[in-house]
């Protein structure tokens, strides 16, 4: 009876352990989409200074390209904030023990209690792990938003930029970019193969 007891409280010991992992896990998640919606906020605020501190002749005299390119961009960056505020926003973290349980624990042996408590930690542990799966992907696309916002900007930046500084087109501009990002990308995607 006494290896049962200790067999139970250990079984209990350890579905506590992986409960509190999980709910780290989940608050690690949380902490990452309030990171990316403060870089999401400092991008679109440097946007709108940018916008404010120009005329709108000055916006008008922009080729299309680098215009639509940067408002795509705006507009990733802004959903990637929107999937933040939603992924922080409908976290739920089951409890493990319900007010319930706690008022009728007095009433109750402790080990008829912790026999109780072993399966609402089990369900507790599985809904968990359903959050962490659905939080996880929401912050994946917003962090793939963010970064795609990003990466446009600063793409639609060079395109003005060279345009302004070497007197050409913008789309003849875009292509030396466009070709160095297409051989980055190329090289990203062939480095495991390469090395391993």
């Amino acid at each position: 009876m006494a290896g049962d007891e200790r067999g139970t409280d250990e079984a209990l010991a350890a579905a506590r352990r992986m409960y509190d992992q999980q709910v780290a896990e989940l608050e690690s998640i949380d902490d990452k989409a309030l990171r990316t919606l403060r870089t999401d906020v400092i991008i679109l605020g440097f946007v709108a200074a940018a916008l404010t501190a120009g005329s709108p002749s000055d916006l008008n005299s922009f080729h299309w390209l680098p215009v639509v390119i940067a408002i795509s961009s705006a507009v990733a960056l802004f959903v990637s904030a929107f999937l933040c505020v939603g992924t922080y926003l409908i976290t739920e973290i089951p409890l493990e023990v319900q007010s319930e349980d706690l008022r009728a624990a007095k009433y109750i042996n402790q080990d008829a209690w912790v026999e109780a408590s072993l399966p609402r930690l089990r369900t507790s542990i599985s809904d968990i792990e359903h959050e962490i799966a659905r939080n996880g992907d929401l912050l994946g696309f917003a962090m793939s938003f963010m970064l795609s916002g990003a990466v446009g900007l600063a793409y639609a930046t060079g395109l003005v930029v060279a345009a302004r500084s070497y007197s050409i087109s913008p789309v003849q501009a875009s292509i030396v970019p466009f070709g160095a990002s297409a051989l980055v990308a190329v090289l990203v995607m062939a480095k495991p193969y390469v090395s391993g």
